[in-house]
């Protein structure tokens, strides 16, 4: 057992938090807290359960860390969380395999101290990366105890519950970010885009993206007082805007999806081939839905997740093939799906029909009068043929209401002659139209 005095074998864990007190270093103090480390197993072993708090403070009073700081509450509120991290660590390194639950558990109630030392002991906010790390680790270990207690039950009695707690606990982090009243230099909402995006990218998996409104609603009004948010790191920008993209997108705001998209996509380093992949997933179907803009095929071979995916709805929809465009969907439906994109595709077929409408159209011969009166016939077998149906399937009503909707919804310009059973064209810019970017 440690006692006051000795030579702790932790020494690693005291002297990279006292370094980075001193120097009120906030990144190299959330490292102090990182698990998965060497440290980790050295710390856990350096004292037990009924001496931790009394060699974890004479680990620091030893080597003088607090000795300017004359705030015994904030004394204590360190000494308390180094604790807490002794039981994450002890969890996860002594015995003979890791207990992950209770290693969840001990987390969460170092969340909870961190909380509170910026709450009730005056933490500076340059100690935020604390509330980062240990906010990250939490999650990181709701997912891990999930996993170990749902192996031991039915898959209709599994769930994410851990997960779920940890969300309420980490959206606590997030409320101090964000009501912070102090001068805005010495406020913690500085951390606050880096809490929303871990609670967005929880709520993405825990499936519950409506609960992203109430955060979204948070940001908004206090929008005011906040710092700009091109003041922020770059990392948590362009996540900001990639995830308010996604919820955008998936609420079919097509045009708020692509302007938070795109600004997320242009803002990434030049070599995060991963980030920019996981935003082109949502741009490259916005787009075409947008501005009927096609992903070059130069694009997407410096992606071949994304080739192997939007490849064959790129040539359907240039050609105008309704089976094959349909085949490509089914085909993919499962990794659609899981993407949350197949009914986004789903709509490309309006893009598809368009092409095909407008190759039919580009059939009529004559003057410029004549081809701008087309038989509706010409639609229906195009349609027919394009989707595989036999002479006959398909109806004329059918059709009609096909072009209507093309019309109300801008892919094509004029109006049906009912009367004539002929579509009128509008004789300037008929099909606005579907372009492929470079």
């Amino acid at each position: 057992m440690a006692s006051r005095g000795t030579k702790y074998a932790s020494s690693n864990v005291y002297d990279t938090f006292g370094q980075a007190y001193q120097t009120q270093n906030g990144i190299l103090a959330g490292k102090a807290f990182a698990l998965g480390t060497s440290n980790n197993r050295e710390f856990a072993y350096s004292t037990n359960s009924q001496s931790v708090a009394r060699d974890v403070r004479n680990g620091f009073q030893d080597r003088g860390f607090f000795g300017g700081c004359t705030s015994t509450a904030e004394v204590n509120s360190w000494v308390e969380a180094f604790v807490c991290f002794w039981k994450v660590t002890c969890a996860l390194e002594r015995g003979d395999r890791p207990d992950v639950v209770k290693a969840w558990e001990a987390q969460k109630e170092l969340v909870l101290a961190v909380i509170r030392g910026f709450q009730n002991a005056g933490w500076s906010n340059m100690f935020l990366p604390v509330l980062y790390t240990t906010s990250n680790n939490l999650r990181l270990l709701a997912m891990r105890a999930d996993y170990c207690v749902n192996l031991y039950k039915t898959p209709a009695e599994q769930n994410q519950e851990k997960l779920e707690d940890a969300a309420r606990v980490i959206n606590r982090g997030f409320t101090i970010c964000i009501a912070d009243r102090a001068p805005i230099e010495e406020s913690r909402k500085w951390g606050t885009y880096y809490m929303t995006n871990l609670l967005f990218k929880m709520y993405f998996k825990l499936n519950t993206i409506a609960l992203t409104k109430n955060i979204l609603r948070a940001v908004q009004a206090s929008a005011v007082d906040m710092p700009d948010i091109t003041d922020f790191p770059k990392p948590q920008r362009i996540t900001f805007w990639y995830y308010l993209g996604v919820v955008h997108f998936l609420e079919g705001k097509y045009e708020e999806a692509e302007e938070n998209l795109m600004k997320a996509f242009e803002g990434c380093y030049e070599g995060a081939t991963q980030q920019q992949e996981l935003i082109l997933i949502y741009l490259i179907p916005t787009r075409l839905l947008n501005k009927q803009l096609l992903p070059s095929r130069a694009l997407l071979s410096c992606y071949p997740q994304l080739e192997a995916l939007f490849l064959p709805f790129t040539q359907c929809i240039k050609s105008g093939n309704l089976k094959k465009f349909d085949e490509a969907l089914a085909a993919g439906e499962e990794e659609f799906v899981k993407r949350r994109i197949y009914l986004t595709l789903e709509r490309c077929r309006e893009v598809v029909l368009r092409n095909l409408f407008r190759k039919a159209y580009m059939c009529q011969t004559g003057d410029s009068t004549t081809k701008s009166r087309v038989p509706l016939e010409l639609f229906r077998v195009a349609v027919e043929v394009s989707s595989g149906l036999k002479r006959g399937e398909m109806e004329a009503e059918e059709v009609e209401c096909l072009l209507a909707n093309m019309i109300y919804s801008g892919r094509m310009k004029g109006y049906i002659s009912r009367e004539h059973s002929k579509m009128v064209f509008s004789s300037k810019d008929p099909f606005p139209g579907t372009k492929t970017e470079d």
